[in-house]
């Protein structure tokens, strides 16, 4: 207690100039310029006051000249000092009064160094205190509680989009959507016999379970919302559930399909989701809330399709049953071949952008299955640097085959949003 009384002392010893100054009638706060003009003025009633004592001009003269030099600081100070000690103690308050103020700058930047100090004292203070008392706390409440209020917050986050205004419907109601993952995840933790019993029952194992949930939830809130964003993300979840995976692990993804009974499936489905969208939009029917979803059905369909034909084409899937592999080839060529001439004429750029990408990796998968020996290892390789140019030349010729172009304006809109 003793420490905090001096330190108050030295504070108040360091602001008594201050205090001393604002009960003067003669402080005057003065700019630095202001300042100067008045000591100008008294050097030259100090050169007034030595004239006289050397007899050089009389009393009457001196006061004469030194009531002129005092009119001008009219302009400056709001009371006229009577004589050269007032304005000598005038300067002399405001060259205090700067130390003073350079002194409580210096003050406040020392406060200001304490308050940072105190902010990272606090926060330790604060996670101390909250492993000592508060989690200890929270521990005791039952993990339903929490997974209830999981489900409350992305609800409610959900339902909020009703009162908010449109421009931030998509970052809350997205939120709460999304957050459905981690809830599901966290339920999946808490009720791992519940998934198990029910995989046996019904054999639907707890990922194809959850992404079934998600694509209901989100294709409802997807047509509350008009939001195609949340409808892109329902076909997601509808391709997820048929057996389409994608892994994300540091610095590595993992596209493709969980098991390889999945495959024929989601292949079929993808197929399914893409002929619907084209034949809806070329012969214009006009099918309610299907424009929500016919981004997600174009793109995921094209995608999720040609990436099974790249696998099931390959020679090293049909390396244990051989007799698929000459089918799939031809399936791969006329998908591709439909794939252009369909985009091509109904200007539906996804088709030629996606389907021309696989394309060109099926033709490079198809270059690596030539049965190349170690003596020709190195016409393969020069094979291969020549088929990597003829695919740099024709995607500069044709940037059209390869890239979104010309699409849906509304489409690309939306599309950006991911």
């Amino acid at each position: 207690m003793k420490y905090f009384a001096a330190l108050v002392l030295l504070i108040l010893i360091w602001l008594m100039p201050g205090i001393a100054l604002a009960e003067d009638n003669l402080n005057f706060r003065l700019s630095t310029e202001e300042v100067q003009e008045l000591q100008q003025v008294q050097c030259s009633l100090k050169t007034v006051e030595r004239l006289i004592s050397e007899g050089i001009i009389s009393t009457t003269e001196a006061e004469i000249i030194q009531t002129k030099y005092l009119s001008e600081l009219e302009d400056i100070l709001p009371i006229r000092p009577h004589d050269s000690e007032e304005l000598t103690q005038i300067i002399a308050n405001n060259q205090l009064a700067g130390n003073v103020g350079q002194r409580r700058l210096g003050l406040n930047s020392f406060a200001k160094i304490i308050a940072v100090f105190s902010s990272f004292l606090l926060t330790i203070a604060l996670g101390w205190l909250a492993s000592l008392y508060l989690i200890p706390l929270l521990l005791l409440i039952p993990l339903a509680v929490y997974e209830f209020l999981i489900y409350l917050v992305c609800g409610g986050a959900i339902f909020t989009g009703y009162w908010i205004s449109a421009e931030y419907i998509q970052y809350i109601v997205l939120s709460g959507s999304l957050g459905l993952i981690g809830a599901l995840g966290f339920s999946y933790q808490q009720h791992k016999n519940f998934y198990q019993q029910l995989q046996h029952k019904i054999g639907i194992d707890a990922f194809s379970f959850n992404t079934m949930l998600l694509f209901i939830v989100w294709s409802a809130v997807a047509i509350i919302y008009q939001n195609v964003l949340l409808g892109f993300l329902a076909i997601i979840a509808l391709e997820a559930f048929s057996g389409f995976s994608i892994a994300v692990l540091p610095l590595t993804y993992f596209i493709g399909f969980r098991h390889s009974d999945a495959i024929a499936r989601t292949m079929l489905l993808s197929l399914l989701l893409l002929i619907t969208e084209l034949t809806v939009k070329i012969a214009g029917i006009d099918v309610p809330y299907f424009d929500i979803f016919a981004p997600g059905m174009r793109f995921m369909g094209t995608f999720v399709y040609f990436l099974g034909l790249l696998i099931v084409s390959s020679k090293w899937y049909c390396r244990r049953n051989s007799w698929p592999y000459l089918p799939m080839q031809g399936l791969t060529i006329i998908s591709g071949i439909t794939t252009f001439y369909i985009g091509s004429l109904w200007q539906i750029s996804q088709l030629t952008g996606i389907g021309g990408t696989l394309f060109v990796l099926y033709i490079i998968e198809k270059y690596f299955e030539l049965p190349w020996s170690r003596k020709t290892f190195a016409w393969a390789a020069l094979g291969l640097s020549l088929l990597l140019y003829g695919c740099a030349w024709l995607i500069r010729t044709y940037p059209e085959i390869f890239i979104i172009l010309n699409a849906d304006i509304t489409a690309k809109k939306q599309l950006l949003l991911l």
